[in-house]
């Protein structure tokens, strides 16, 4: 592999700026995916299962509560922590809860029942709604959707693959909101190193 040889021309590049279109078909499946992952839960019968779960569920929930806000923070980051403040910023109400996302997400062994129950039945089914309100659902897929199969039996306390629920999607309205405190830029598009963290 060969350096890239010449002036350094990161400072002149455009700021990254996202937009509802990422934002919705990144992360706007989530109320399909949650009667699922409530199975799952509900079929965990040890730590070990339950911890699988929480780990995904927590950093699912931490970032779709991000990107349901990152159109008006205007930029992006990977880091678990970073995306709960931001969010919090917008919806305080529901910034502990958030927190304790980022915690399972984290440190799995914080995934007992009682705090996953939580997650999967106040925290998700109040950001599916919100995040539809702003930014619709996401475009339905042709085929299964990419956590089947073998994965989702590794990942899960089921062994029957995962398969996604049909649905249309909703027209995109613009909702103003809170101020966000404004992320100072630093002039350069976000590697797929700083993407990929967290």
């Amino acid at each position: 592999m060969h350096p890239l040889l010449g002036e350094d021309l990161a400072g002149r590049l455009p700021g990254y700026r996202p937009t509802s279109l990422p934002a919705r078909e990144t992360n706007g499946d989530l109320e399909l995916l949650l009667p699922r992952r409530r199975q799952w839960a509900a079929a965990a019968s040890t730590g070990r299962e339950r911890a699988r779960l929480g780990r995904r569920v927590g950093r699912h929930l931490v970032r779709t509560g991000f990107t349901l806000v990152m159109p008006r923070w205007g930029d992006w980051t990977g880091d678990l922590d970073e995306m709960a403040e931001v969010f919090a910023a917008h919806y305080p109400r529901r910034a502990d809860l958030m927190r304790t996302a980022v915690a399972v997400g984290r440190r799995a062994w914080d995934a007992d029942a009682v705090v996953l129950g939580t997650l999967l039945d106040d925290l998700g089914p109040w950001l599916a709604a919100e995040y539809r309100a702003v930014h619709g659902v996401r475009a339905p897929r042709p085929g299964p959707r990419a956590e089947t199969g073998s994965r989702a039996r590794r990942s899960c306390a089921t062994p029957e693959p995962a398969r996604r629920a049909g649905g249309t999607g909703t027209a995109y309205r613009e909702r103003p909101g809170p101020a966000l405190p404004t992320r100072r830029s630093s002039g350069r598009q976000p590697t797929p190193a700083s993407r990929a963290s967290g």
